[in-house]
């Protein structure tokens, strides 16, 4: 699973992550954008763990967001 995710979001608040996607978007920066709802999430993501199982660790987003 390579999902090629540059820009990570973690965000539990849909109102607050649909305002920063926005932000982003306006501004060109969200074309590779992965947002997930909390830390266990993200950890899962960058170690390739639970849903994410299988997915090259070593493929990792240039920017974390924890908002």
């Amino acid at each position: 699973m390579n999902l090629d995710v540059q820009l990570l979001l973690v965000e539990d608040n849909s109102s607050d992550a649909e305002m920063t996607v926005n932000a982003l978007k306006k501004n060109g920066l969200a074309n590779k954008l992965l947002h997930l709802k909390d830390g266990a999430a993200a950890l899962d993501y960058i170690f390739g763990e639970g849903k994410y199982e299988g997915r090259r660790v070593e493929d990792t987003p240039r920017v974390i967001l924890l908002v």
